[in-house]
């Protein structure tokens, strides 16, 4: 509770220190002054905030924590792996994302993603049927950087794409997930 409290404090040190130990403590009750957090003039305040809110799991913070994707000032590298940390409650706004033509949105989009891992690979999966062409190929990086052996199946049928960049994609996505299952599709 009075981690919570101190949040409010005047000195921009006492709130960073509050934010960085909420995070080490996880609780319900400090998600949404974490979430007003992310809103603090100081800039060290809403990066430990969002290192706090991706150790929350708690589904409160992913929509604040999206948000933050264009916000220069916050590392990229602390708020994706927030997001990752977040797991499945994230998948669905992240998916989402990859459609934003803003690059840095896209890419944080793809690395959050990554480090969530196993519970991204179905839904990813289901974008390489996607009419996108550009989010079938975002869906292949991030299969394979995951390395998940679920993705070699769709990613061989992806190899008879009549769109070239879609074969490529393909290729460099099982190139990347080291399956010997798809060694014969790719020697064809």
């Amino acid at each position: 509770g009075r981690q919570i409290t101190l949040l409010k404090h005047a000195d921009p040190g006492v709130r960073r220190f509050a934010a960085e130990e909420l995070g080490k403590h996880p609780s319900s009750r400090s998600v949404q002054p974490l979430i007003d957090a992310l809103t603090d003039p100081d800039m060290d305040v809403r990066g430990n905030a969002v290192i706090a809110l991706g150790k929350s799991d708690d589904a409160r913070a992913v929509q604040p924590l999206m948000a933050l994707m264009n916000d220069r000032e916050i590392s990229e590298k602390e708020l994706t792996a927030a997001l990752g940390r977040l797991g499945a409650l994230a998948v669905q706004p992240l998916l989402t994302a990859l459609r934003n033509p803003d690059y840095t949105t896209n890419y944080e989009a793809k690395e959050a993603l990554h480090k969530i891992g196993s519970s991204a690979v179905e839904p990813l999966i289901a974008l390489l049927g996607d009419p996108d062409v550009k989010i079938q190929q975002d869906a292949m990086d991030t299969l394979g950087q995951i390395k998940d052996s679920r993705a070699v199946n769709p990613l061989v049928n992806a190899l008879h794409s009549a769109n070239d960049s879609v074969r490529a994609g393909a290729a460099r996505a099982l190139g990347e997930i080291k399956d010997k299952r798809a060694t014969p599709s790719l020697i064809a």
